[in-house]
């Protein structure tokens, strides 16, 4: 059996009185914690994730966030024969971030909005809740939350549904219709009584051992069913029999005759806490210490370590002659699990790893741990640079020739599509989208452009996937005139990253050169907890290899996820910016342990284990100020990781060019990045460009946890909307 109708089972069978519930509105909601629970990190799946998928995705996301998206859609609609209103809203306290990724999902496919109020005023945080549901139901339900009730919440999630329809075919009023209802275990009353002969969908079911009826309402579109025990059995029977497989049965056998009908007028006021019928289906970790909700929130101590409290649903329907008006609300109150007791020290006073990552996609480290690995120099690099374009590339080694699929092609689908070209489309389309947004808060740009020989056709099919999936355009120049050209290409990319990166081509690089690809990427941002001025703040730096030297320190205490990874054997800091998109991550080798041994062990799936383990923490901060600016060829790294034949004579691009023989006769003579990043006390500035150039024939083209960040580390800037880490590099002398 389906086990979404076994919560319903699990209540009917338990419960003595009438009952009435919205199984609809317990649905969407487990299905959005379902959502909540998601790691996108590698292969890990989570307990949590693992039960709520089992109830509520037997056809998988993809369809399940399709048919929410077309339900509430259709229930939008105006519909003159009945009222249909379905509405979802998130509570959230003042000092969570509901991460922005999520709040799009949501959005997007769940209609679910999000509204901030402040559970330490308990009193007018139930005000605002319980006037949205009133509002929301036409005043039928008044009152889902109480100031009590809201004690420990930090995150509500509330859905509420309205429904008020006229039957097809009404009844007439039969004044003082009173006649006997013969209730279980032989109890006998009184009940008014609706009757009509029509044309209805009608069965006797022997496999349920009862009758069913059909009573449409107008609009053709929604319809009440009832199911009547036959004489002599019982509805536990029925309910014991009662499975979505033996349902579907009896509604297939349903033919239109003509039934007499009576029915009793009634209605049922009724609410219900849900979480032992949930239990009792298999959901049981959402309630747990070990509740996993990493997409849900941040906030103090509040990313991934909230839990659900309850699930609870007040819902009321009436029946008469006339039609139906139902009601129901559902909400679920999600609670910290803990606060975070003591406080964590990081102090980055030595080498440590950076990366920026969109921690939706999980987009980790690229190409950058072989450069970090060989450069004994400090390090930045944007791995989402160099991706998008070898992404492009990608695209132009697509031969649409049957089944004939080239080296090329096999090598790049292999490192950059794990997923199918229709997924990073659509996440690179929507990354874009969201960059382009303004955002009082932060600054970033990501900006692509072709730079095409003049006597080169760039295929237009190719031209459309390049602008409408990757935001690429496709500018003209000579490069016979190598000195114009690159005047032209440098001139774009100081102005995309604001006059911080002047020059990314020579004249002399161009030489041969019909195609350069360059993607530019500019980001500055403010720390959502800036670091206050301490003058003179210099200590020593204990850098590899023995070396000492001094560097100029910022310091705060403050609360922020941290993790101590036995398997890295280094510690881990996110601090986020200002705007609940962006965060930069450090990683600082444990004292004893070496940035050569955490690089070493560093890979997706433990970098992805180490972030997931962190908690929000107490944490004395100390990291350098630092500046980097840097540039280096990536072909080596790249063939490192696998992609080898774009740069040979066997590159088979065969959608990229069109133009006096070039036709798949192009291949990538270097893929080079230049550049940098500031931190101080305020945020971050980091540019970063990747260029290929494509010749013809050249081939050229628990207590106090400190952070002290003192010797070599590792940092990461991520757009935590999407998981992409934007930035990433290592510190070996902040001061160089």
């Amino acid at each position: 059996m389906n086990k979404r109708s076994l919560v319903i089972l699990c209540f009917f069978q338990k419960q003595n009185s009438n009952v009435v519930l919205s199984p609809f509105s317990v649905k969407i909601l487990i299905t959005l914690i379902y959502e909540a629970s998601q790691t996108f990190l590698g292969s890990f799946v989570s307990q949590t994730n693992k039960e709520l998928n089992a109830v509520v995705l037997p056809e998988g996301i993809e369809k399940t966030r399709s048919f929410y998206k077309d339900l509430l859609a259709s229930a939008q609609e105006q519909n003159e024969d009945f009222d249909l209103n379905i509405a979802t809203n998130f509570y959230v306290d003042d000092f969570i971030e509901v991460i922005n990724k999520y709040q799009q999902i949501a959005r997007v496919f769940y209609d679910a909005s999000v509204e901030k109020v402040s559970y330490s005023k308990p009193t007018e945080a139930a005000a605002i809740i319980n006037k949205w549901v009133s509002d929301s139901t036409k005043g039928r339900l008044r009152e889902i939350v109480t100031p009590d009730g809201l004690e420990g919440a930090v995150i509500t999630l509330i859905n509420v549904i309205y429904f008020k329809g006229l039957w097809t075919f009404p009844f007439p009023e039969i004044p003082n219709n009173s006649k006997p209802f013969y209730g279980s275990r032989g109890k006998t009353s009184n009940a008014m009584y609706m009757e009509q002969n029509g044309h209805f969908y009608y069965d006797n079911s022997a496999e349920l051992g009862a009758q069913i009826l059909r009573m449409p309402y107008g609009g053709i579109q929604l319809a009440m069913y009832f199911i009547l025990p036959n004489q002599g059995n019982s509805l536990q029977r029925v309910l014991d029999r009662l499975d979505n497989e033996v349902l579907h049965r009896a509604l297939w056998n349903m033919n239109g005759v003509e039934v007499n009908v009576t029915i009793p007028r009634f209605k049922i006021d009724f609410s219900e806490t849900l979480n032992e019928p949930l239990q009792a289906i298999g959901i049981k970790e959402i309630f747990s210490m070990n509740a996993s909700l990493p997409l849900l929130s941040r906030g103090r101590g509040a990313r991934g370590e909230v839990r659900v409290s309850r699930i609870f649903q007040k819902a009321g329907i009436t029946i008469n002659e006339l039609g139906s008006e139902a009601y129901a609300a559902t909400e679920i109150q999600l609670v910290n699990k803990f606060l975070g007791d003591g406080v964590q020290i990081f102090t980055a006073n030595r080498p440590f790893i950076f990366f920026i990552e969109d921690e939706v996609f999980g987009t980790m480290l690229f190409a950058g741990k072989e450069v970090f690995q060989k450069q004994n120099s400090n390090v930045v690099l944007s791995p989402f640079s160099v991706k998008i374009l070898l992404a492009l590339i990608y695209e132009a080694s697509d031969t649409n020739f049957g089944s004939s699929v080239s080296q090329t092609n096999k090598e790049l689908n292999a490192v950059i599509q794990p997923e199918g070209i229709e997924k990073t489309r659509s996440f690179y389309k929507d990354l874009l989208a969201s960059a382009q947004e303004q955002n009082e808060n932060f600054d970033l740009k990501i900006a692509t452009n072709f730079y095409v020989d003049d006597f080169i056709e760039v295929i237009n099919k190719y031209q459309q996937i390049a602008k409408t999936h990757y935001d690429a355009s496709v500018e003209k120049v000579s490069y016979s005139k190598p000195t114009e050209a690159a005047t032209i290409i440098n001139k774009w990319v100081s102005d995309s990253t604001k006059g911080r990166l002047r020059e990314i081509v020579t004249p002399d690089g161009l030489e041969g050169a019909v195609i350069t690809l360059i993607n530019v990427i500019y980001f500055k941002g403010l720390w959502t907890f800036p670091f206050p001025e301490i003058p003179n703040n210099s200590k020593p730096f204990y850098g590899s290899r023995g070396k000492t030297s001094n560097a100029m320190y910022m310091e705060q205490n403050g609360h922020f996820y941290y993790g101590n990874s036995a398997e890295l054997g280094a510690q881990i800091l996110r601090l986020p910016y200002g705007g609940n998109k962006l965060a930069m991550y450090f990683i600082l080798p444990n004292q004893g342990n070496s940035l050569q041994r955490v690089l070493d062990r560093l890979d997706n799936e433990v970098l992805h284990r180490a972030l997931w383990n962190m908690n929000g923490v107490e944490v004395n901060v100390t990291i350098p100020r630092f500046k980097i600016d840097f540039d280096q060829t990536l072909n080596e790294p790249l063939q490192a990781i696998g992609i080898k034949e774009i740069f040979s004579m066997n590159a088979s691009l065969p959608l990229l060019a069109r133009g006096r023989g070039r036709r798949g006769e192009v291949r990538v003579s270097h893929i080079f990045q230049k550049a940098g990043i500031t931190i101080n006390e305020h945020g971050c500035e980091a540019n970063g460009d990747s260029t290929e150039t494509l010749p013809f024939n050249k081939f050229g083209g628990d207590g106090v946890q400190i952070f002290a960040a003192n010797r070599p580390f590792i940092f990461f800037i991520e757009d935590e909307a999407f998981g992409t880490m934007l930035f990433a590099g290592k510190v070996e002398d902040p001061q160089v």
